[in-house]
């Protein structure tokens, strides 16, 4: 039997469970109050609060890096969409102010002190970064929207994600050199989502190549494989830039 790491009520709902690695999973979470918070569960189980963001507005999607730094979203300008950060000392501070009407979300620190993130600011969905220095950089440039986007845990400044931009849903990588390749080339009417990779390069995602849908791995040779012993239908959680819209949480 599967026992729930947090329970829930009918009332209280639990999103975003995201780890730092050591022993903290933070999630995002409904108050008695009916406000949208992040929450931290450390390695005791102890529930903690982490935000405390002015009435009307909401705090989502936690991104914890190693150095004890939460980044999340939150629509607390004005009800605008952006970015923000809790370091160790429990000070927040804004990391991006996004122009005109376009909003920026779903933060994933790379471990490296890089700030992944989307934003529609250039009309359609794209990845950008906020490096260590605090300049922005544009990582991707689709003629469709992006979604399902994680940076690689190597090291190497990798970063994977998904793009409808060929008709399907098709995974992609851009390298630390800023150049596109396409991972996955499904034909028409099949999909790939979710990608994972881990820090020995093999790739792991979800696709119903086979008519129904399963998990596959690549490996660092680019061969694709069924990964055995999981039930058909079954699916890998969003990958770290696979957010709910702002508008969800308005």
């Amino acid at each position: 039997e599967d026992i729930p790491i947090v329970r829930s009520t009918e009332d209280f709902e639990y999103w975003h469970p995201a780890s730092d690695g050591l022993g903290n999973l933070y999630f995002s979470s409904v108050t008695e109050s009916g406000q949208i918070e992040i929450f931290v569960l450390d390695a005791n189980g102890k529930k903690s609060q982490v935000t405390q963001t002015p009435r009307p507005f909401k705090s989502w999607a936690p991104a914890p890096d190693i150095w004890g730094n939460v980044y999340f979203a939150s629509n607390q300008s004005n009800g605008k969409t952006e970015i923000y950060v809790i370091d160790s000392n429990g000070n927040k501070s804004r990391v991006t102010t996004t122009s005109g009407d376009a909003e920026s979300w779903s933060p994933a620190p790379d471990g490296l002190g890089n700030v992944y993130f989307v934003s529609n600011q250039d009309g359609n969905l794209d990845i950008y970064v906020i490096d260590s220095n605090g300049i922005k950089h544009q990582v991707t440039n689709s003629s469709g929207d992006v979604h399902n986007w994680i940076p690689a845990p190597d090291g190497r400044g990798n970063v994977y994600f998904v793009s409808d931009q060929d008709g399907n849903s098709d995974i992609y990588v851009i390298d630390s050199d800023g150049v596109r390749h396409q991972v996955t080339n499904s034909p028409l009417g099949v999909d790939n989502w979710s990608p994972i990779p881990d820090r020995f390069g093999n790739l792991y995602f979800t696709s119903d190549r086979n008519g129904f849908v399963q998990i596959f791995w690549m490996n660092s040779d680019g061969e694709i494989e069924i990964v055995n012993g999981i039930p058909a239908n079954s699916w890998l959680k969003e990958s770290s830039g696979s957010p709910s819209t702002p508008d969800t949480f308005k």
